[in-house]
């Protein structure tokens, strides 16, 4: 787990995870439509499944390091970014190499009302300005489902570019599902950033 302080855009931050975030959790892991999106429908979260998962990553036992993301005080999301050699098995479906130390990120916004307004996009930046700038990472490289093209338009509005598309790459609700790969690189990231 990476320690990351409060990362702040104006009225959007990116916190650690606290415990006391395990019932927001459920409430938007038991949303179908968020779970259309991240985890399936066909695998709705409890309070108590959210913190089998969570608490684990939380102590550093798991090295994932947890965000949650609040819009003028609110919690509308949440962000996860973690190093790929940690997961070296997942790193090879996706046929990535791990040999740069390339870091992985996964997030959705839990309040569908709030889909679309550009949020996802900022999370994304401030993620990636920390991992390029305070971790140093050269890299960092996550999936999306081939048919997610909102989720890849904030990926690209952030940096992204796709790199390949990975034929089922993971089982999302009960079918086989194509991912594309998508990488933003320390080097491009900085070009667009000073745009």
């Amino acid at each position: 787990m990476v320690w990351v302080d409060v990362l702040v855009d104006g009225d959007l931050s990116l916190r650690p995870m606290a415990t006391e975030d395990f019932a927001t959790m459920a409430r938007w892991l038991s949303d179908p439509r968020v779970l259309s999106w991240f985890g399936g429908r066909d695998r709705p979260m409890s309070r108590l499944d959210v913190e089998s998962k969570y608490a684990p990553r939380l102590a550093g036992a798991v090295p994932i390091t947890c965000l949650i993301a609040e819009y003028d005080g609110v919690s509308v999301g949440y962000l996860q970014f973690y190093r790929w050699r940690d997961f070296a098995a997942d790193a090879s479906v996706l046929r990535l190499s791990t040999l740069d130390n390339p870091y992985g990120l996964d997030m959705f916004i839990g309040r569908p009302e709030l889909w679309g307004a550009g949020l996802g996009t900022r999370m994304l930046r401030l993620v990636l300005d920390h991992l390029f700038r305070t971790v140093g990472a050269r890299r960092v490289a996550l999936s999306a489902m081939s048919h997610n093209y909102r989720a890849q338009r904030a990926y690209q509005k952030a940096g992204f570019r796709r790199v390949r598309l990975v034929p089922d790459a993971e089982v999302h609700e009960g079918v086989a599902r194509d991912e594309w790969l998508m990488v933003a690189d320390r080097t491009s990231y900085a070009r667009l950033a000073t745009r």
